[in-house]
């Protein structure tokens, strides 16, 4: 009975030795609880930027505090708690050791070996485990998997994430880490609706009709003040509402690595990727961007290259400004929208796209449909 309550997810026909439905889960089950319950492995939760006690809640910003509170505060507690969630459980593995014998190892896979050949726990490697292992360090958010650099514990989080995915969508192949992820992948990209509220999920024949939905109905909206619950579609309105109604400052984003602050998450993470990672940095000169694209536009610089060609005429260009300079030259040339069939003027079809099909626009679905009518 106890087994059967601390592993919720996996359906077990008598006990962890008997038949199972699926034997691979129920495998990475049992070894998650070994690894937790016999080594130094910290459970925990990311919420904004703290790292949150799985077994109290108790939230904190310095990893190494964390740690000795997990070590005092909950010294006895079963570690397979947390196996109650469904999400891959993520562990810090800064200081990993076995509890048995105090030995020290650099991965979950040294430890698991050991366990299972020192200390004859049943533990088989060969399972996948429920685990995405982390090393939480003071200020510095780096994947210990392909050691890229990240401004945030919550970018890292997710990131980190991304080199366990197990949930595979049948139509196109993409991965996913979490069964609700894919889910709205599928809803999302797979269904006969184009256009979707994010928050009761109801699907529309146009963005516009989405849009009127959303403003007709204030609980789909996306944002919510936590004081006074009031909603809003955009971050910035929120923020505003809080200064101006409730005297709560404006957030501001400091830079982990040179201390700047910005004003906004989209800065922080633009400043952090031009500055302080060799992501948007060219490999010729070592000039930074602030963005890929101006980057590979660089790029073909140094290569005489001319990347920009007009679909109706064939001449090419070197830059994206001149080429929209150029189109207008075509005068009223007409092409379609590949969303909406609209037939529009060629200088107007980029206006056209974020005014109606903003969601497209973003993720890039239209910009990819109208790569034969101009380069944006």
């Amino acid at each position: 009975m106890y087994l059967k309550c601390l592993f919720p997810m996996v359906k077990v026909n008598v006990s962890f030795l008997g038949k199972t439905e699926d034997t691979e889960t129920t495998e990475a089950w049992k070894n998650t609880a070994i690894i937790l319950n016999h080594s130094t492995a910290y459970p925990f939760q990311v919420t904004g930027s703290s790292i949150r006690c799985c077994f109290c809640t108790l939230s904190f910003n310095d990893p190494t505090v964390f740690r000795k509170h997990v070590d005092s505060a909950h010294k006895n507690v079963d570690k397979s708690q947390p196996l109650n969630n469904k999400l891959n459980l993520r562990i810090d593995i800064t200081d990993l050791q076995c509890i048995s014998c105090v030995g020290v190892f650099d991965s979950l896979d040294s430890l698991s070996h050991h366990l299972n050949t020192e200390h004859k726990y049943d533990i088989k490697t060969v399972s996948n485990l429920k685990l995405v292992p982390m090393r939480l360090v003071m200020d510095k958010f780096v994947c210990m998997v392909c050691d890229k650099k990240f401004s945030t514990l919550n970018q890292l989080s997710r990131h980190s994430g991304s080199h366990y995915q197990r949930y595979v969508c049948e139509k196109c192949g993409k991965n996913f880490e979490r069964d609700s992820a894919l889910n709205y992948h599928v809803l999302l990209k797979h269904s006969n609706s184009e256009f979707f509220c994010r928050v009761c999920r109801k699907g529309f024949s146009s963005n516009l009709a989405r849009r009127q939905h959303v403003e007709e109905n204030k609980r789909c909206l996306p944002l919510a003040c936590h004081i006074c619950k009031e909603r809003f579609l955009y971050w910035s309105p929120l923020e505003n509402h809080l200064f101006d109604v409730h005297g709560i400052a404006k957030k501001t984003y400091p830079c982990k690595e040179c201390g700047i602050q910005l004003d906004t998450r989209n800065k922080l993470y633009c400043h952090f990727r031009k500055e302080h990672t060799d992501e948007l940095k060219c490999s010729d000169c070592g000039k930074c961007f602030s963005v890929r694209s101006k980057l590979e536009e660089h790029v073909l610089v140094h290569t005489g290259g001319k990347p920009h060609q007009c679909a109706i005429c064939e001449k090419t260009f070197r830059t994206k400004k001149s080429i929209r300079l150029h189109m207008i030259t075509h005068g009223d040339q007409k092409k379609t929208c590949p969303i909406c069939k609209k037939v529009l003027s060629v200088r107007y079809i980029r206006d056209h796209a974020k005014k109606y099909h903003l969601e497209g626009y973003r993720n890039g679905f239209f910009k990819e449909a109208c790569s034969k009518i101009m380069d944006f």
